[in-house]
């Protein structure tokens, strides 16, 4: 059980990076890498759920260089640039941290060490035991027994002194200086040349600091030590400038800020939802027994509206020439599956008043189904061509791009498109795993999207709506007229939403007229050379070959790079990385 004046600190950024490399792939159901946002939650799910602190806080690194580059201009010059799979995750795994009611802190300019340091500092000061919960040996000269320690939940080790001392042979006051001694490569500290770990140690253990040894140089031996420790002075105390922490970075720092708040149930459920975590979600719902709290659905109510089978040619004429006055109209092109380039276009939903939703059902040659009239397609598709080229009818929809796509495919380039409720969602919430149109009606409208209701043997109509000329009517057509009513109520909150937060511009300038590119590429494919990429095939494949060789001699033996657990086992136990 975790004392009362127990302060969690956890090395956000480590973990990141650990879970990123130590895990096999994987990916969310739309195709989107996980595995760090996975390994991340366990690591932070394992510490609430075991040690129940009454006070914590992420830290993560912040964006761009910090002071320490100033310092020294290759500092950590030759890590990789972060891989494009990890930088996607990020946003995520913060709001994780968010959705389960944790603080979390980044400052610029300083690195997440600085920050645990001065949070060790200040919650030490204040008379607490501070936990820092990291792997990395950088935080090791944090250590105070027993007011700090270091925890690693993932390995379930601690970090005292004691545990210190016996792993490198020094104390934790000490390390600052045995790092300045004996370098980093993973951060490019230079260290000094020639000096490992023995030669640190002893060094250490006879003179105690780093300003202790240069005090008595002409007393070390061997003569060659002395040299390189003569020769690379400069480097040594660089190095000790650079693998201090410095623990003021100014903060607040009272402990009262760091009282986790009760998670979002519901919202991170979703989350888990929405990328895959199946066996988290599982997890989460036997713990806490009920996703939703009291008073977190949705109010009462629905997205009534009435649905006008359109039938007629004289019926259809009208409602063209309703559509051409009553703009911004919005719509939804329904299709047999959802791929815009492969499935049959099978009617279209038309919305201009938020009561009422017309929908024209299409056949390919005007044919009935028993006493059920269709429009052919051909005859609809060329009375709506000037309305929806037009780019003086302002349209909206949510996920035009999969209408534009089909509408193009029928020889009808969709113009005017001013507002697509899935678009603006993603700009005001980009960390957002789903943007489909249930998801948004109920959080923005807070009202439940229709599902379809099952009547009889042959129909379902949508729950709670009013519907008119219903016959041949199923529950496809009913979401596609819902989803189009849906986008209209949708585009007032939207767009007070993105004027709120200066999004507007961009929505307008950019995001609106990339629909209409990405339509026409998706529309016209890609013209690929079978040949080169056979060749290029061949080549990666040489590459690849030459890349695990490389490994292999770096690793000093072969093992299954493939294997999430070799290859942690390699890189953390064997060449002990840092995290």
């Amino acid at each position: 059980m975790e004392q009362e004046k127990d302060f969690y600190v956890i090395d956000g950024s480590s973990y990141i990076y650990r879970a990123f490399y130590a895990l096999g792939r994987l990916t969310s159901p739309r195709g989107m890498p996980t595995q760090a946002i996975y390994g991340f939650a366990q690591m932070l799910l394992k510490v609430v759920r075991e040690r129940n602190p009454s006070s914590l806080c992420v830290v993560f690194d912040p964006p761009g260089p910090t002071f320490r580059h100033e310092l020294y201009t290759s500092y950590k010059a030759t890590r990789q640039t972060m891989p494009e799979d990890l930088l996607l995750q990020i946003p995520f795994i913060k709001d994780f941290v968010k959705l389960c009611g944790i603080p979390q802190l980044e400052a610029e300019g300083f690195e997440a060490d600085d920050v645990i340091a001065t949070l060790t500092r200040a919650a030490r000061d204040s008379g607490s035991r501070v936990i820092i919960v990291s792997g990395d040996k950088d935080l090791h000269q944090l250590v105070q027994d027993p007011s700090v320690i270091q925890w690693d939940p993932q390995r379930d080790r601690v970090m005292g002194e004691r545990e210190i001392l016996e792993r490198y042979g020094v104390t934790a006051g000490q390390f600052i200086d045995y790092l300045s001694l004996v370098g980093d490569s993973s951060d490019n500290v230079p260290g000094v040349k020639g000096v490992g770990e023995k030669s640190a140690r002893q060094l250490l253990q006879q003179w105690e600091s780093l300003e202790g040894i240069y005090g008595a140089i002409d007393g070390v031996t061997p003569p060659s030590l002395r040299k390189k420790l003569l020769d690379r002075r400069e480097a040594a105390f660089l190095s000790k400038r650079l693998v201090s922490l410095k623990n003021d970075v100014p903060l607040d720092t009272s402990l009262e800020r760091f009282v986790p708040e009760p998670p979002d149930r519901e919202r991170l459920m979703r989350f888990c939802e929405d990328l895959g975590f199946r066996s988290l979600l599982e997890n989460l719902k036997k713990e806490w027994g009920t996703p939703l709290q009291a008073g977190s659905s949705p109010p009462p109510g629905g997205l009534h509206f009435v649905i006008q089978v359109i039938r007629e040619p004289e019926a259809f004429g009208e409602l063209v020439r309703h559509l051409a006055r009553n703009i911004p109209f919005s719509l939804r092109v329904e299709t047999s599956s959802q791929d815009p380039m492969r499935s049959e276009m099978e009617g279209i939903a038309f919305c201009y008043q938020e009561d009422s939703v017309s929908y024209v059902p299409l056949s390919r040659h005007g044919e009935t189904d028993g006493s059920t009239r269709y429009l052919e397609e051909a005859i609809v598709m060329e009375s709506l061509e000037p309305l929806l080229s037009d780019r003086g009818i302002q349209k909206a929809g949510h996920d035009l791009k999969h209408d534009a796509v089909v509408l193009l495919r029928h020889g009808i380039r969709l113009e005017g498109m001013v507002f697509d409720s899935m678009v603006g969602n993603y700009l005001l919430d980009p960390s957002r795993g789903s943007h489909k149109i249930e998801r948004v009606t109920e959080e923005v409208l807070r009202i439940p999207f229709p599902a379809p209701l099952k009547v009889d043997a042959q129909e379902t109509l949508p729950v709670g709506d009013a519907v008119s000329g219903v016959e041949g009517l199923d529950g496809n057509m009913c979401r596609s007229c819902a989803h189009a009513a849906a986008a209209l109520r949708l585009m007032p909150p939207i767009l007070r939403s993105l004027e709120e937060t200066r999004q507007t511009h961009l929505f307008q300038s950019l995001e609106m007229p990339l629909i209409s590119v990405l339509a026409r590429m998706e529309w016209r494919g890609i013209l690929v050379d079978p040949q080169l990429l056979r060749t290029l095939n061949l080549q990666f494949q040489e590459t690849l070959e030459e890349r695990a060789s490389a490994i292999y001699r770096l690793a000093g033996e072969e093992f299954n790079i493939q294997s999430p657990k070799q290859l942690a086992s390699i890189l953390f136990d064997k060449l002990q990385l840092p995290v």
